[in-house]
């Protein structure tokens, strides 16, 4: 009973700081706009800087001979046409007809290829890195 009594209270002390916090202050006079109250209360001169800083603003007009002159002319400034290669290219290559594929070669002429080209090329054999106190790869006993 002691455990339910504690959910229970623990629950209600959670739940009272949410309910309190959608209780809102009404503003004292109700020309102010919803949602402008505190903006207005944190920052009271926000619309009179802003209104400064739009009539310092320098507004440039835009120079007639550009904007009169056709899109393309303004977007495509030294635009060159792609030169389609694909003509040169596909009559570059040849396919050799003197070369056989890998696949062309049966399994015995393969195996006899493999064996010269390994003859011709023996692997050597690598030594494994050792830390210092090894010997055979077995580490070294602790001295007492």
């Amino acid at each position: 009973m002691k455990s339910l009594i504690l959910f229970l209270f623990l629950l209600v002390a959670g739940a009272i700081p949410y309910a309190a916090a959608q209780v809102q202050p009404q503003p004292a006079n109700n020309t102010v706009k919803e949602g402008q109250d505190i903006r207005k209360t944190m920052f009271p001169d926000l619309q009179r800087d802003i209104s400064n800083l739009q009539a310092r603003e320098i507004k440039p007009k835009p120079d007639q001979s550009i904007i009169s002159a056709p899109v393309e002319n303004r977007l495509f400034t030294n635009y060159r046409p792609p030169v389609s290669r694909t003509n040169a290219n596909a009559r570059s290559v040849k396919p050799a007809a003197a070369a056989t594929s890998p696949s062309d070669i049966s399994v015995k002429e393969a195996m006899e290829k493999l064996k010269t080209a390994q003859a011709a090329h023996p692997v050597k054999p690598v030594a494994i890195p050792a830390q210092g106190d090894e010997v055979n790869n077995v580490p070294a006993k602790k001295k007492n």
